[in-house]
């Protein structure tokens, strides 16, 4: 008999500490994700301030994230021909003095179809003759730079379209503990391509779906938490537009 009551104090115990070990473990991947995904806005508008430059807060997909450089745009489509199994795009506009040429580390995104490639190499190149200036019929030449990247698969290179914006990845993919995703009112409207801008002097603004830049009202950001088929937990990030200012709010 007292073998019996021993065990049953023995399940009632270990039951109570096997539920205060998953809620320890959720409550701190909650905060993980919270505290990860501000500290990485936060180091973003350092990052354009520091740099005197345009830095991206890009969504990658429903649960990852990166910091971008923001370069230029595509004077062209990228070429189809490999050289060294390299893909060729070119900027005529981008000034080659700000672009640190780190061939061996340095990875680029099109932020604009959210794909990527690396080993960049960049080079002076001939002139391009490019589309005539908006009210003219005159195209003309101006001297280009080239960018030679390896794709992860070759037929990516029809994704990198003229016009389309590019950047230099400043820090390493992060992805939200399992079970987070970024959404707006629901995980089945999670965005996809928004991009959040922090310029050199301190502000902020959003592009959505590859619209034009917006810098007023607040870009709200939502970490949910799906914890059973139909409930969820959410966390709010917002970024208040012009000022660049983040803050933190539990739903």
């Amino acid at each position: 008999m007292e073998l019996l009551v021993v065990m049953s104090i023995m399940l009632v115990i270990s039951t109570i500490l096997v539920a205060g070990y998953f809620g320890m473990t959720r409550a701190a991947s909650y905060t993980a994700a919270e505290t990860d995904v501000f500290n990485f806005l936060q180091l973003a508008r350092q990052r354009a301030s520091l740099d005197g430059t345009r830095v991206f807060f890009m969504l990658i997909d429903s649960n990852s994230y990166v910091l971008v450089h923001g370069v230029g745009q595509l004077t062209k489509d990228m070429e189809s021909k490999t050289f060294n199994n390299r893909h060729r795009f070119y900027d005529a506009y981008v000034d080659l003095k700000e672009i640190t040429n780190n061939a061996s580390r340095v990875r680029v995104w099109n932020m604009d179809e959210i794909v990527y490639g690396d080993d960049v190499t960049i080079n002076p190149a001939g002139d391009e003759t490019l589309d005539a200036y908006p009210g003219s019929t005159a195209r003309y030449a101006r001297h280009t730079c080239m960018f030679e990247t390896r794709l992860p698969a070759a037929a990516q290179y029809a994704k990198w379209k003229k016009g389309d914006r590019y950047g230099f990845e400043l820090y390493p993919r992060q992805v939200l503990p399992k079970g987070f995703y970024f959404g707006f009112q629901n995980l089945d409207n999670a965005p996809k391509n928004d991009l959040i801008i922090f310029a050199a002097d301190g502000t902020s603004s959003r592009v959505s779906g590859g619209g034009a830049p917006v810098d007023t009202g607040e870009t709200e950001l939502y970490l949910y938490e799906k914890i059973a088929k139909d409930k969820q937990h959410a966390v709010l990030i917002k970024v208040k537009n012009p000022d660049g200012t983040i803050a933190v709010e539990p739903l």
